[in-house]
């Protein structure tokens, strides 16, 4: 983001009803003590944090935050690495945790009731720099150290786009020129549209000076200023397609593979000898209580003593719900502590977070479906366990049989029930 104190600034801010607060705050990353940026969201007398590059989630001061969950009128979940955070009241924060890149979402219902950095609300372009104190800045500087909270004593300055190019490495500089100055980018066909200049500078900005949490390839910094470009273009009804460079494959071994590389595994020693299982639990009555009703303590630990004698190893475990009420309505994956997959011994809590009710969801097909859709390793079996209380009555699926059979094969996923 370009700001290098320890200043925290507003977002935005509804200034009718006082339903919402978007701030960015200073953070430190917990394993290598470097600094970031989280994005907190006040709300119902709640604090939710999303630290940008750390990818995590808490909600309050809670040590321990497990997902789906219902904040009043406002729902928190996450699909594999986008988090949403969805409130009846008109408001929508989505972010990218991989790609580091939040966009927040406002229903008509705040025309003209909201200010910050973000901007105003009202389809007017010459009131978007209005300051803190309704003067309208004459520069970005002053607009953004406006919105910094009373506590701050530092300013944000402007940032050297001169130092910026000729400080990045060559990759960087190559990888930006590639996305916005080239005339067989991927994003030539919007250039017209949406200007690229910004997003060049934010590429080359990113590309070297954000922190890497990890070492894939597609977390460097340029690929979050093309998925902003991305989402810029969206909004002017162009779409894009992501960079094949911002697109890469984990292997077990901890290396990586670009999009539409194959990594044949021919011999017995390159096939990994393990398994992700998923658990899907139908939220209602039938499976409540259920780590007790059902023993799944003990279920699992005799399902990876098994595995254990077959010699598949190292084994992860997750666990989606669906069919109950609000926020396990709908298919969801059970985040504990920002993870999807844990090992066997620390399964027990996404099932102690599973609230049941008789919902009113009985597809029990799409629910196999988002599961099929969660990131697994390359070359581990894919092995899905449903614990479902409704018929498989083909009036409340949206899918036959006969496709969802067609999924289970292409995807190598083995169903017990």
């Amino acid at each position: 983001d370009g700001v290098a104190n320890q200043c925290s600034y507003v977002l935005a801010h509804d200034f009718y009803n006082q339903s919402f607060t978007v701030l960015l705050e200073p953070s430190v990353l917990e394993k290598s003590g470097r600094h970031s940026r989280k994005i907190t969201l006040i709300f119902e007398d709640q604090l939710l944090e999303v630290d940008i590059l750390d990818a995590s989630v808490r909600i309050g001061r809670n040590i321990t935050t497990a997902l789906p969950a219902q904040i009043g009128d406002t729902v928190v979940y996450r699909e594999t690495d986008v988090l949403t955070i969805q409130s009846f009241k008109g408001f929508k924060l989505t972010c990218s945790l991989q790609y580091h890149m939040c966009s927040f979402d406002l229903s008509g219902w705040y025309f003209g009731k909201t200010a910050g950095i973000l901007g105003t609300m009202n389809n007017e372009v010459y009131d978007d720099y209005m300051t803190s104190d309704h003067r309208y800045a004459s520069s970005k500087e002053q607009f953004i150290n406006s919105w910094k909270l009373p506590e701050c004593d530092g300013d944000v300055q402007s940032i050297n786009q001169t130092v910026n190019f000729y400080a990045a490495s060559n990759e960087v500089s190559q990888l930006c020129e590639s996305f916005y100055r080239q005339k067989h980018s991927y994003f030539a066909s919007c250039f017209p549209i949406v200007d690229a200049t910004p997003f060049f500078e934010m590429c080359l900005d990113l590309g070297q000076n954000m922190v890497n949490k990890t070492d894939d390839p597609s977390n460097n910094g340029a690929c979050t200023s093309a998925l902003a470009y991305m989402e810029a273009c969206s909004l002017e009804d162009m779409p894009l397609r992501v960079p094949d460079s911002c697109i890469h494959c984990k292997l077990i071994n901890g290396s990586y593979v670009p999009e539409g590389a194959f990594v044949p595994m021919k011999e017995v020693d390159e096939i990994p000898q393990t398994s992700d299982v998923v658990f899907l639990v139908e939220a209602k009555l039938c499976n409540e209580n259920i780590t007790t009703s059902k023993s799944i303590k003990a279920l699992i630990q005799s399902l990876h003593k098994e595995l254990q004698e077959l010699n598949i190893t190292d084994n992860r475990y997750s666990v989606l719900t669906f069919g109950g009420m609000s926020p396990f309505d709908r298919p969801r994956s059970i985040i504990v502590n920002d993870n999807v997959f844990v090992t066997h011994e620390y399964i027990e809590p996404f099932f102690n977070h599973i609230a049941t009710a008789e919902g009113s969801n009985d597809d029990i097909f799409d629910a196999i479906i988002v599961a099929s859709k969660l990131v697994f390793r390359p070359g581990a079996s894919k092995t899905f366990i449903l614990l479902p209380c409704s018929k498989c009555a083909s009036s409340s699926m949206k899918l036959d049989y006969s496709s969802l059979l067609q999924l289970l094969l292409e995807n190598g996923i083995k169903l017990h029930i």
